[in-house]
């Protein structure tokens, strides 16, 4: 398999209990390897570590020794509603399957944002042409989707325990590729923002996730690797829009600005509180989608005027952990600040 371009990402989620633990199948047992094979436009594993320097009474450099060795895997590729899944489970940890009750019914996955501090993880594997590095301990540290007028976009920020290199590369015909695969663009997307189509032109959305995820409490005398699975901090969730200035969006202005959507200046106490929802539906194949919800979003507004351009409003809206969402099986209300279907 020399000289032949062969550039995927893949994911298998390891078990919660046996964190950088290679998932097995067969008997003897042997590497699984990822449960799907994903094209991607950009990948790296860049290694986080310094050497250790001595300091000796010399001008020069006398030694180095190793020092922490952290894995960070890095992807960008386009979104699609097959292969999202895995990241969203990632980043947010919490799920529900819901099976569909006939063979024409679609499966339903759920995730939503808790107070898990132990994310999931997976090993994860990156092929680049020569070579795969198989990165045990995988955790999704940071996730974005982002769209203007082209693909939706998406890039992720992990953090490993250890990574291995593998020089026997698969045949293309032995990649898990999954069919079917449409990758979305930006007319495949609809949004509502406090219960209604923003007014005026949408031109750019990005929702942005982060973890928060500390490794300094993860790596101790011993070992120069991650021993234990490090606890995720602090969640943000926000969402940039740019929408273009009109009669009836200048209540945005208003909202975020003065705390009411009809105020004509600042209030003394009040802050604006707003849903929105974001659906994602290929155009050939609507009844599949995925749908995001952020019950309560806080916001800022910023706008300025040149020449004789177009004014737009940069939208910055925080996700607040304050409202119960329902669960598909009609029942059950997790609060939340994100909920995915």
């Amino acid at each position: 398999m020399a000289n032949q371009l062969q550039r995927v990402f893949g994911l298998i989620r390891e078990d919660d209990d046996e964190y950088g633990v290679v998932p097995t199948s067969g008997s003897p047992a042997v590497d699984s390897g990822p449960d799907f094979h994903m094209e991607i436009t950009e990948s790296s594993i860049p290694i986080e570590g310094d050497l250790l320097t001595l300091e000796s009474g010399s001008r020069g450099t006398k030694l180095k020794r190793p020092g922490t060795y952290l894995p960070q895997p890095e992807i960008e590729g386009v979104v699609d509603l097959k292969q999202i899944t895995h990241f969203l489970l990632g980043a947010l940890g919490e799920y529900v399957y819901t099976a569909g009750a006939t063979e024409d019914d679609k499966n339903i996955h759920e995730f939503y944002g808790g107070e898990n501090r132990k994310l999931p993880s997976f090993t994860s594997y990156g092929h680049f042409d020569e070579f795969i590095k198989k990165v045990k301990g995988t955790l999704i540290t940071s996730l974005s989707m982002e769209v203007s007028n082209e693909f939706i976009t998406l890039s992720v920020g992990c953090v490993a325990q250890k990574d291995q290199i593998i020089d026997d590369m698969p045949d293309a015909t032995e990649l898990k590729t999954v069919d079917a695969v449409i990758p979305l663009a930006f007319y495949d997307v609809t949004l509502e923002l406090d219960g209604e189509t923003p007014p005026g032109i949408v031109s750019s959305f990005k929702w942005e996730i982060t973890n928060d995820i500390s490794t300094d409490d993860s790596i101790g005398i011993g070992s120069r690797f991650l021993t234990i699975k490090p606890a995720a901090g602090k969640r943000t969730n926000t969402v940039e829009m740019e929408v273009s200035l009109e009669t009836d969006t200048v209540k945005y202005i208003r909202m975020f600005e003065y705390g009411e959507e009809d105020a004509d200046e600042p209030s003394e106490c009040k802050i604006a509180h707003i849903p929105l929802t974001v659906v994602f539906a290929a155009c050939e194949d609507p009844t599949e989608k995925l749908t995001i919800k952020f019950p309560d979003c806080t916001g800022q507004v910023e706008y300025s005027a040149s020449g004789a351009d177009a004014i737009m409003l940069n939208l910055t809206l925080d996700s607040m952990k304050t409202t119960n969402v329902e669960l598909n099986d009609g029942v059950t209300e997790v609060e939340t600040d994100v909920y995915c279907k």
